[in-house]
Formats: C-alpha cells, sequence, structure tokens
C-alpha cells in the first residue's frame, strides 16, 4: 500500500479521505467487523452504507458528549448542584476510559 499526501479545504474533509482510504485497504487484508471512530459525521454516513461492518464511537468521545449534553441540561435545572454532580460524573467516565485504555495491550 502506497499513501500520498493530499490536500483539502478542510480539515472535516481530510479526514474522511484518509478514513476511507485506509479501511478500504484494510477490508482488503482483514475480515472486518466493527470499525470505531470519533464522531465524525461524514465518516458515519459513509458506514452506514458498509454491509456487515459495525461502527461504533470511541469511549473517549461517548463520555464527552454525554457530559457535554448533561451539563447543558443542568444548567436549566433549578440547582447548581447537580451542574456539580455531572462535571464529576464526566469527569469519573473519562478517567475510568484511560484506565482501561492503560490496561490493553496492543
Amino acid at each position: 500500500m502506497t499513501l500520498q499526501t493530499v490536500t483539502r479545504s478542510s480539515a472535516v474533509a481530510s479526514e474522511k479521505e484518509a478514513f476511507v482510504t485506509l479501511y478500504t485497504a484494510a477490508k482488503e487484508i482483514f475480515n472486518l467487523r466493527s470499525v470505531t471512530t470519533d464522531g465524525n459525521m461524514s465518516i458515519r454516513a459513509f458506514m452506514r452504507g458498509e454491509d456487515g461492518v459495525k461502527h461504533g464511537l470511541d469511549v473517549w468521545h461517548l463520555c464527552k458528549n454525554l457530559g457535554k449534553n448533561l451539563a447543558r441540561k443542568a444548567k436549566t435545572a433549578v440547582s447548581a448542584c447537580c451542574f456539580v454532580t455531572v462535571v464529576l460524573l464526566n469527569n469519573n467516565l473519562i478517567m475510568m476510559w484511560y484506565l482501561q485504555h492503560d490496561s490493553v495491550d496492543v
């Protein structure tokens, strides 16, 4: 496989193109059953068309998005205590992801 430098107008476009290139090459070599990426919408759309390969979001991005959504909801709530609880919960979820990530040998 030969890699080449590609210049696009945005990082999002470059990310999708790089993913598609590597995904296609990996699919020729491996029997892929699942792929985990960040929340890039272009990659999500591309993966919807891939039958037989499950696409998931990585835990760090899931925790980050969950924390943002909960914090936004908590700001509209009556109690500031709820906001603090959400921030602590989010930090714990991210810390659990790091602990799990560090324990895996690749």
